[in-house]
């Protein structure tokens, strides 16, 4: 009888399983409401967890809301009798007592509430995007029936007196949060089939803009359906074979570390470009394409020379901004240029300064742009890391807004304009939360940040991450909710352009390639570069309206999408290699 009993049980279960789960495909929800799970209702974890994973086949944006209701009353510390208090309960030098649904009498055994404690905060972490709970929280807080709150790494609100209205307000907000741009599925196809030979200063896994843009143009490209092969840094030494690997349908020779010092080695450079002449001899490229100046540029321009080939030398930022004033690298720098059949420019103000010093034969501007496929399309609570769980740690303490950045923080990048800015910003906004996403690969820059941030006062409302992985920078941009891009100079900087496709409201310098890209007021707030009064007044003009933030980053999404994507920047690298070779050849 008790098997037949069980049978009849589990029918009933997996008939009800099935019939919500086809419920939940044929309406596709927007928003997944539970009541009181992963808090209670454990016995159905199986059921629920396996449906939440359905709603997020049908509908990947779906959001997935615990909604706490009637939580219960605590028990005083007076009220309580014997048998003594195990002191396992005891949490932060203070008992603690749950009544139901919160443990119930399963916290009077330490092993279970252990294991209560280890069932609901990954349960919620991993499953779900928002904790909602319908009590007032000046009279009723999470924290005093629930230790463990400040581990729950999604966003927690309560509803207040109006908890019907702010239910609805709160649901909608989070209906229409920020989301990260799909991955384009537009690839432009070349109906001519080139040969190209890429010679850049980094290269991933090295990290930075030039590596970035490297790998996202020639990727691009082989989608187009070119071939290409990259030349690269690499860690061998003089008299080593070069390894040679597949990544993405791309063919890389990581090299020297020469490659990527402004002022290589001679018989390291020289190993570099005998290199290339080998392999053109077996590949026969159509065109040399080197990406910064120096000494990809130089390297390129001798083996196009060498091998009798167009060159395009494009200028990327630093290699001509700054090395412009390095008298020993001036003159190959101009003869570069000089030598190229088309220079190409990330900004028309880097170009324009280049035809000023150097008889440029040919030039034109093209932006970076955005490409989601290089990126992970997950949230951050959904990446385990040691720096994650230390930045949700410290933003626990505030529900005010958070202004971002993402950089390699160098000197160029400004980071020290907006630490100044934001503690005046603190004035008018003391919840506010300064978030500083990549490293300082000067150990010098970084005691000198960590030095004004301790001389300001503002520790507790700072967190920088360190290095963080480029596939991951999406994930904390949704943790933003405004992006500061204060920079003294840059080309088409690849950082501002991730905020822009996550819809952040962005305030930037006006200078070089952001005058090219952006308009003032429709799509970001511009400054002049350094005004530290400037930037604190329109961050906190965009702290102040919501309407505003929301239009600059609706315009800001929209600039990326009609010009900023991938399938633009491959057609018109592939027109350029037409013409270019068939300028050459004429």
């Amino acid at each position: 009888e008790r098997d037949t009993f069980m049978d009849k049980d589990h029918t009933i279960l997996k008939e009800r399983s099935e019939i919500l789960n086809q419920v939940v495909q044929d309406i596709c929800p927007d928003v997944f409401l539970i009541e009181q799970f992963p808090f209670a209702g454990w016995q159905l974890h199986r059921e629920i967890i396996a449906t939440i994973k359905i709603v997020k086949l049908v509908n990947p944006n779906a959001k997935i809301i615990c909604l706490m209701t009637g939580l219960p009353q605590r028990v005083s510390t007076q009220d309580i009798q014997e048998p003594p208090v195990n002191r396992g309960l005891i949490v932060n030098g203070q008992f603690r007592f749950y009544s139901v649904p919160f443990g119930g009498s399963a916290c009077s055994d330490v092993l279970k509430a252990r294991q209560y404690y280890a069932e609901v905060v990954p349960t919620l972490n991993t499953y779900f995007d928002f904790v909602l709970i319908q009590a007032d929280q000046r009279t009723t807080i999470l924290e005093e029936y629930f230790p463990w709150t400040n581990e729950i790494a999604i966003p927690l609100e309560y509803t207040g007196k109006e908890g019907a209205a702010n239910t609805c307000r709160l649901i909608s907000e989070l209906l229409t949060q920020k989301q990260m741009l799909p991955a384009s599925d537009i690839i432009y196809e070349s109906t001519t089939k080139f040969k190209v030979c890429f010679i850049t200063f980094t290269y991933p896994p090295i990290p930075g803009g030039v590596g970035v843009a490297t790998r996202r143009i020639a990727s691009n490209l082989v989608k187009s359906g070119l071939e290409v092969h990259v030349v690269a840094p690499g860690m061998n030494q003089l008299g080593d074979t070069f390894p040679v690997t597949a990544e993405d349908g791309l063919i890389v020779h990581r090299t020297l570390p020469d490659l990527a010092q402004y002022s290589g080695r001679v018989l390291g450079l020289q190993a570099i470009g005998d290199y290339v002449i080998d392999l053109h001899e077996k590949e026969n490229f159509d065109l040399i394409h080197s990406l910064f100046l120096m000494p990809a540029g130089l390297v390129g321009a001798v083996v196009a020379e060498e091998i009798q080939r167009p060159l395009i030398a494009s200028i990327r930022g630093d290699d001509w901004e700054r090395l412009k004033y390095d008298a020993s690298l001036m003159g190959s720098i101009r003869w570069v240029l000089e030598r190229a059949t088309l220079v190409t420019s990330v900004s028309s103000d880097l170009l324009n300064s280049a035809m000023r010093v150097a008889e440029i034969k040919n030039g034109k501007v093209l932006f970076n742009v955005f490409d989601s496929s290089l990126f992970e399309i997950r949230s951050l609570k959904e990446i385990i890391s040691l720096p994650i769980k230390q930045f949700f740690e410290k933003k626990r303490a505030t529900k005010g807004p958070v202004i971002g950045t993402s950089a390699v923080f160098r000197y160029k990048k400004g980071y020290f304009f907006l630490i100044e800015a934001f503690k005046k910003i603190l004035k008018r906004c003391p919840e506010a939360f300064l978030l500083m996403v990549g490293h300082f690969p000067d150990k010098t820059e970084q005691a000198r940040c960590l030095q004004q941030i301790i001389k300001l006062g503002i520790g507790e409302r700072v967190f920088i991450t360190g290095n963080v992985p480029h596939s991951q920078i999406l994930a904390w941009l949704n943790e933003m909710d405004i992006f500061a891009f204060p920079s003294l100079h840059e080309g088409s900087p690849n950082a501002l352009l991730e905020a822009m496709a996550c819809e952040l409201p962005v305030v930037t310098s006006e200078i070089d390639g952001m005058k090219d890209l952006l308009t003032n007021g429709v799509d970001a707030l511009m400054i002049p570069p350094g005004d530290t009064d400037a930037l604190a007044k329109a961050l906190v003009l965009l702290i102040d309206s919501k309407d505003l933030r929301s239009e600059l980053g609706t315009e800001a999404r929209r600039t990326i999408e009609e010009r900023c994507l991938p399938h633009h920047e491959a057609k018109c690298w592939v027109d350029i290699y037409s013409s270019v070779i068939e300028s050459y050849n004429a």
